[in-house]
C-alpha cells in the first residue's frame, strides 16, 4: 500500500535522487522548501492607484518568482505606475536569490510586460480548475 504523508527532513536524500530525472545528475541537494509572497501598492496621497502580487517558490534545486496579479487604476496606466510595481517586485524577487520570473498575461497586458523586458515563452502549462461553479476565473494558455 503507498502511503501519501507531508515530506521530512529524512526524505530529502531520497528526493534529491529523484530530482536527478528532473534536473540532471549534478541537481543541487534538496532541502525544505522555502515560499513567500508580497503584495507591492502604489500610492498617490490616499489613494492606491495599482497593486501588483508576487511571489517566490524555492525548492532547493530550482527557484522561480512568479507576478500573480498586477492592476492599475485607469489615470495610473501609461504614467509609469505598473513599471514601477514591476520594478519594485523585482528588486525583492533578486534580494531572494531569484533569477528568472514567469508571469502569465491577459492579451491585453502582454505589451506592456514585453516592454518592461520580459520574454514570450513556450511552455508546459496547463491548469485544473478545483471549484465549480459561482465564481468565474479566466485563465489564457496559448501556443506561440
Amino acid at each position: 500500500m503507498t502511503v501519501i504523508r507531508q515530506a521530512q527532513s529524512s526524505d530529502y536524500r531520497a528526493i534529491h535522487e529523484l530530482a536527478k530525472l528532473l534536473y540532471g545528475p549534478d541537481v543541487a541537494p534538496a532541502r525544505a522548501v522555502r515560499q513567500d509572497s508580497r503584495t507591492f501598492v502604489a500610492r498617490t496621497g490616499d489613494e492606491v492607484k495599482g497593486f501588483l502580487i508576487a511571489t517566490l517558490a524555492d525548492y532547493g534545486f530550482s527557484m522561480s518568482g512568479h507576478l500573480e496579479e498586477l492592476a492599475v487604476a485607469e489615470e495610473g496606466q501609461g504614467a509609469g505606475v505598473g513599471r514601477a510595481l514591476v520594478s519594485a517586485c523585482e528588486e525583492w524577487l533578486k534580494s531572494e536569490g531569484v533569477e528568472t520570473v514567469f508571469v502569465s498575461a491577459l492579451e491585453t497586458a502582454e505589451g506592456f510586460y514585453e516592454r518592461v523586458g520580459y520574454e514570450r515563452c513556450i511552455g508546459p502549462w496547463l491548469f485544473h480548475k478545483l471549484t465549480s461553479g459561482g465564481a468565474t476565473t479566466r485563465f489564457v494558455a496559448k501556443d506561440r
